[in-house]
């Protein structure tokens, strides 16, 4: 359950959604899209969601 807050109206807003068995990526992990460099803090928003595979034992 994901619940935020309409800056407008002020009201809670809340979305469900469940997953099947297929839509999970078995054995990976998401992409860093933080970076910092001379101290400003830098998200790369073309990396949002993207993923990686790993070999399974790569758990930190």
């Amino acid at each position: 359950m994901l619940i935020g807050t309409n800056d407008t109206f002020s009201q809670s807003i809340q979305s469900r959604t469940s997953y099947k068995y297929f839509d999970m990526i078995w054995d990976g992990r998401f992409r860093k899209i933080f970076s910092s460099k001379n101290g400003a803090m830098k998200v790369n928003v073309d990396a949002i969601g993207a993923y990686e595979k790993t070999n399974g034992s790569q758990v930190k």
